[in-house]
């Protein structure tokens, strides 16, 4: 199952596939197949957007929000009409990694997309019960055209923080 057009450019299957995953004791980053066919499928050019934060404030829910907005003008078929990326409002963490839904460029005679639109949805950050993986903000800062930083209220110390290591790595 992917999230990219499946009979030409008006109508696609949307969903979120696995980007960026880990294995061997979740210690081990890789590139998912799915997530990577899913991109080389995409005419270009190509913009991508990263959603980061702390665990809990929403990253999964604005970007499912973003995916939804984005898709208008469209017929798309939508496996939960409710969320794209898995949503909780437990505080145990949902999102592994980075997700990634894909939205081709759309060909559109009264203006539409300019670009195919990658959304990014990842991992939270700061989360007392979860990883905390600094690769997947270096992955996301890498590789994204915007990103969104997520905060619930405001910036906090950690926050600040997190955005400066991801920097600092992503510029060695």
């Amino acid at each position: 199952s992917l999230c990219f057009r499946s009979f030409g450019f008006s109508t696609y299957i949307m969903m979120a596939v696995p980007f960026l995953k880990f294995g061997h004791n979740d210690r081990q980053p890789y590139l998912h197949p799915k997530g990577l066919d899913a991109v080389r499928l995409l005419p270009p050019p190509i913009s991508i957007v990263a959603f980061l934060g702390d665990g809990r404030c929403g990253k999964s829910l604005l970007s499912s929000t973003l995916a939804q907005g984005a898709r208008a003008g469209m017929t798309p078929q939508t496996h939960d009409a409710e969320f794209l990326f898995q949503v909780s409002d437990a505080g145990e963490p949902v999102t592994e990694g980075i997700d990634i839904c894909v939205i081709p460029k759309q060909e559109n005679p009264n203006g539409g997309s300019a670009c195919s639109l990658v959304i990014m949805d990842c991992e939270g950050g700061n989360n007392p019960v979860g990883q905390i993986r600094r690769i997947v903000d270096v992955m996301a800062m890498l590789s994204s055209t915007l990103i969104v930083q997520v905060v619930w209220g405001g910036f906090s110390e950690a926050q600040l923080s997190q955005i400066g290591v991801g920097l600092a790595q992503r510029d060695r």
